[in-house]
């Protein structure tokens, strides 16, 4: 016989489970409520149905535990506003920073806190151009205000399936329909005019992953269907020409995901996934274009979380010295701008230290820019990490000054940013 009321029982059920992880990037949006909800129900429930005591009592602990989370952050986020400015203001450098609610991230860049904003499709919901490009304008002056570099303005417009801002940006196919019978180089100058045109500066785009038809065209992360080719050398092509025509519009592209995520069998944002394979055959194939186009052009280079058995067994490749430091610094030679996938997906936040540790661990790993835009709350776990570690000193100030040197030699471009891309082309010091 079935039990009565079935369906309440379950909500409750999920309601103290998610309580208990409250604070996790993907229950960003129970967090406020959750608490109030898990007390409000175990307390009915411990009324109304006497013999669901043991659940009452799951639920009151669940809307408990998400309360302390949710007062242990309004701690965490105190004491970082509380930090000395030039503190913040040096590490803040090294952040672009999602948020859902511009005041907060407004009083952020007012404090010099962030390097960068990330806007997507919550950001433009119920917005015209006008409306974002002011917003844009108003934290770039009050950056202007503090005698610091321009914020870089990112965003995620690959076109195709990965397209945050549309239609304010008009839509486009994928770069690899288009390029049946268009350009690379047209394709991304319509997309830079639009996105300079709001105010944005750096996109995370092209794709450079290598396609590997195996997965099918709605594998991990759909990256059939946002990869550009399978040969690598019609990648390196493509992802080029791509990358000048954004350069020349005012608008810094972004290779992504090394170490290469097209043979990754699982999709990164959710479990922690691992490339095979020597270093032999993943640079004659998989790192081939990311190399090629780093060669030409000042791109900025994102490293994703899976991990590269052949190099480092143990670490995400965001987080890995041997993959930044090792590979892509010292045996690259590579001396542009590299920055990490978001740091909320769960191969980071699950680790052990969640996002505090790995903010350390990549910074020391040679990274220069830490995302985190789906949940820019988490900034205040890792700007807290940060200064925690920069007081017992376990950050390597070496790197960090590296860093520095990187970020202040590529600032955002203005509009129509020809030289910068010449520069690089021509063999000169970016």
């Amino acid at each position: 016989m079935m039990r009565r009321w079935p369906l309440p029982l379950l909500l409750a059920a999920t309601l103290a489970f998610v309580g208990l992880r409250v604070r996790a990037p993907y229950f960003l949006a129970w967090r406020e409520a959750l608490p109030g909800l898990c007390l409000i129900a175990g307390l009915f429930l411990a009324w109304r149905w006497r013999r669901q005591r043991a659940l009452a009592i799951l639920l009151l602990f669940g809307g408990s535990v998400a309360l302390c989370q949710n007062l242990e952050f309004g701690r965490k986020k105190a004491a970082v506003l509380r930090a000395e400015p030039e503190l913040l203001r040096t590490y803040g450098s090294h952040f672009i920073v999602g948020y859902q609610d511009f005041a907060e991230i407004r009083e952020l860049v007012r404090r010099g806190a962030v390097g960068g904003i990330f806007v997507t499709t919550r950001n433009i919901a119920g917005k015209s151009a006008v409306e974002l490009r002011s917003e844009i304008a108003e934290l770039q002056e009050l950056q202007a205000q503090n005698g610091l570099p321009p914020l870089y303005v990112a965003t995620d417009q690959e076109g195709g399936a990965v397209s945050r801002l549309s239609p304010l940006v008009p839509l486009q196919p994928s770069l690899a329909a288009w390029l049946k019978t268009g350009s690379a180089r047209d394709y991304a100058a319509l997309q830079a005019r639009a996105l300079a045109g709001l105010g944005v500066n750096l996109n995370f785009s092209p794709v450079v992953d290598l396609k590997h038809p195996a997965l099918g065209e709605f594998g991990p992360s759909l990256l059939a269907q946002r990869a550009i080719a399978a040969d690598p050398a019609i990648v390196g092509a493509a992802a080029g020409e791509y990358c000048r025509g954004l350069e020349e519009n005012g608008v810094r592209c972004t290779l992504k995901h090394f170490p290469g995520l097209g043979r990754v069998e699982v999709d990164t944002h959710w479990r922690e996934g691992e490339i095979s394979g020597g270093r032999e055959e993943l640079e004659k194939k998989e790192w081939r274009p990311f190399r090629e186009v780093l060669a030409q052009s000042p791109a900025f280079l994102m490293v994703g979380h899976a991990r590269v058995s052949a190099i480092d067994p143990e670490h995400p490749a965001s987080i890995s010295r041997a993959l930044v430091q090792g590979l892509i610094r010292l045996s690259w030679g590579h001396e542009g701008i590299v920055v990490t996938d978001d740091l909320a997906m769960a191969p980071i936040y699950d680790r052990k230290g969640g996002v505090g540790a790995a903010s350390v661990q990549a910074l020391n790993a040679g990274v220069d820019l830490l995302l985190l835009s789906y949940d820019g709350e988490l900034y205040y776990e890792a700007m807290a990490a940060l200064l925690k570690a920069a007081k017992s000193r376990r950050l390597d100030q070496n790197l960090l000054s590296q860093s520095a040197r990187r970020l202040a030699h590529n600032p955002p471009l203005k509009k129509g940013g020809r030289g910068d891309f010449a520069a690089v082309v021509n063999g000169k010091k970016h």
